[in-house]
């Protein structure tokens, strides 16, 4: 059963089905801090209630985490499943991707981790498919663009 959950200030959405999670972010260039800590609070509250989750897709057109958004990523890393095994991130920076790719070099997880120009999301899917995942590409897609139009960001091309 899929789930779904929208943050009140359209900060960004959720979505959780089939063992893949989907965060979409809003074009706003900053997302407070305190609704950052709430969406993983609310991530990590659903796998407590026995969410299964094995690979997760992040959205990002402009949005990009503070380095104390990145440090509330790392005090959460304890409460996400172990059963995650690859995050793909989308972002129209090539900036941020590069990032990404660095973080996951110098500073890896415990799962992969690989950064997507927003363009190549069918590429992030399959990928995700190849390190694990189990959810069905076609709703996955058409849940990102969806939530990609709720939140009136420009279409991922």
């Amino acid at each position: 059963m899929p789930r779904t959950y929208v943050h009140s200030d359209h900060a960004f959405h959720l979505y959780l089905e089939d063992g893949l999670q989907i965060v979409t972010w809003t074009t706003q260039p900053t997302v407070s801090d305190e609704a950052f800590e709430r969406h993983l609070s609310e991530l990590c509250g659903w796998y407590e209630q026995g969410e299964s989750l094995d690979a997760a897709l992040t959205c990002s057109t402009t949005f990009t985490p503070t380095s104390k958004q990145r440090a509330i990523i790392r005090a959460y890393e304890a409460r996400i499943p172990k059963t995650l095994k690859a995050v793909a991130a989308l972002s129209n920076s090539a900036m941020v991707r590069g990032a990404m790719t660095a973080i996951s070099w110098f500073a890896p997880f415990r799962y992969e981790l690989k950064a997507f120009a927003s363009r190549d999301h069918q590429r992030a899917f399959g990928w995700l498919k190849a390190c694990g995942g189990r959810f069905d590409e076609g709703r996955a897609l058409a849940n990102l663009l969806a939530a990609n139009q709720l939140l009136n960001n420009s279409p991922l091309g």
